[in-house]
C-alpha cells in the first residue's frame, strides 16, 4: 500500500515536483511542452486546489519524460483523489475542448500534413485543417490551447496574404490542440513540421573545400 494515501493530491504533487527537479525544467517550458495552462502548474505541484482531468497530469509526465512506473503510480494517486473528492478544476469546466469526430468510413477528409514538403505546402494544410475542424475563431483556438500562444499570433501564421513563413512548433501544437486535435494528431503534425524544418536546415549545408580553397554552399 502506498504511504500517506490519505493525501493523494499532495503525493501526486510530490511526484510531479520531483520530476520537474530531475529535469531542471522551468514552468514556461513545461507548460509549452505539455500544452498546459502555466498558472495551473504551481497548484499541481503543491497538491492544492481542485483536481484536474487525468489527461492534464498525463501530458505533464509525458513532457517530463517520466518512467512508466512513476506515471502509473501518479495515476493511482489521481484515482484515489478522484474517489475521495468531487468536482473538477473550473478552468477545465469552462474551457472544454470539443474533440473532433472522424469522418464517415470511406470519406476520410482530414488533411494530412505528411504530404507537405515545403513551408508553403505545410501552411496550406494548416488552413485546410482549420476548415475541416469547423473554422473555430483564433481567439477560441488560443483559449482551448491554454493561451500558450495568442490569437493574433495564430492569425498571422495562417494569413495567406503574408509572405509564407514556417510557424514555430509551439504555434503548430497550440493550433492543432486548440482546434480539437487528438494526441495522435499532435504526433503527426510534430513529425510533419520536423520533416519540413529539417529539410530547410540541411538545404544550407556547407560542403568541403574545393580546389583553390573555395567552399561550395548549397
Amino acid at each position: 500500500m502506498m504511504a500517506r494515501s490519505i493525501y493523494p493530491s499532495v503525493e501526486l504533487g510530490k511526484l510531479i515536483a520531483a520530476q520537474v527537479k530531475r529535469q531542471n525544467m522551468s514552468f514556461d517550458i513545461l507548460a509549452e511542452r505539455a500544452t498546459a495552462p502555466m498558472d495551473l502548474l504551481p497548484p499541481a505541484l503543491s497538491g492544492e486546489g481542485k483536481r484536474c482531468p487525468w489527461q492534464f497530469y498525463e501530458r505533464i509526465f509525458k513532457a517530463l519524460e517520466t518512467d512508466r512506473s512513476i506515471t502509473q503510480q501518479a495515476r493511482r494517486y489521481w484515482e484515489m483523489w478522484r474517489d475521495g473528492e468531487s468536482g473538477i478544476h473550473p478552468w477545465f469546466e469552462n474551457n472544454r475542448v470539443h474533440r473532433l469526430r472522424a469522418d464517415l468510413p470511406g470519406y476520410d477528409l482530414q488533411p494530412d500534413p505528411m504530404r507537405a514538403s515545403s513551408k508553403e505546402e505545410f501552411l496550406a494544410v494548416m488552413r485546410e485543417f482549420h476548415v475541416w475542424a469547423g473554422e473555430p475563431s483564433f481567439r477560441e483556438i488560443a483559449r482551448n490551447a491554454g493561451k500558450t500562444v495568442g490569437a493574433s499570433t495564430l492569425c498571422e501564421a495562417l494569413d495567406a496574404n503574408r509572405p509564407p513563413r514556417l510557424p514555430t512548433l509551439k504555434v503548430v501544437m497550440a493550433f492543432i490542440h486548440g482546434c480539437g486535435g487528438s494526441e495522435d494528431d499532435l504526433v503527426t503534425w510534430t513529425t510533419a513540421w520536423r520533416r519540413v524544418r529539417m529539410a530547410r536546415a540541411t538545404a544550407g549545408t556547407v560542403t568541403p573545400l574545393r580546389a583553390g580553397g573555395q567552399r561550395n554552399v548549397s
